[in-house]
């Protein structure tokens, strides 16, 4: 077995749903930093906030083995986050997508570029 295969690996799925997820939470995250740009305290709206906890939650299942998931929650819609709070958690959870991709890629000198390790 080479150092690689022993290196942690992710599904073509995982891959996939990463994929799918950072683009979103990127432009959320940005649109909750314009907003919070204008009023760090101003309520976020029950839609806004349902549409980001269906962006966490996906997060979460993703990141669900990874050491950071214990720090991530979703937002608690009854008690009406601020902008502030939005941003915040936003930035935890690009964070843990972060350590999440630096964890599973790496650098693959025969091809030159950056590649996934799928199973």
């Amino acid at each position: 077995m080479s150092p690689r295969q022993k290196d942690p690996s992710i599904t073509a799925a995982e891959r996939l749903q990463y994929e799918t997820l950072v683009p979103l939470l990127d432009a959320m995250h940005e649109d909750i930093r314009q907003l919070a740009l204008k009023s760090q305290t101003s309520a976020l709206s029950k839609s806004r906030i349902a549409m980001l906890n269906r962006l966490l939650a996906d997060a979460q299942k993703l990141l669900k083995h990874e050491p950071a998931a214990a720090y991530l929650q979703v937002l608690d819609e009854a008690t009406v986050p601020q902008n502030a709070d939005a941003l915040l958690v936003l930035g935890q959870f690009k964070a843990a997508l972060e350590q999440f991709r630096d964890r599973y890629m790496y650098y693959d000198e025969d091809e030159g570029e950056t590649v996934w390790r799928v199973r």
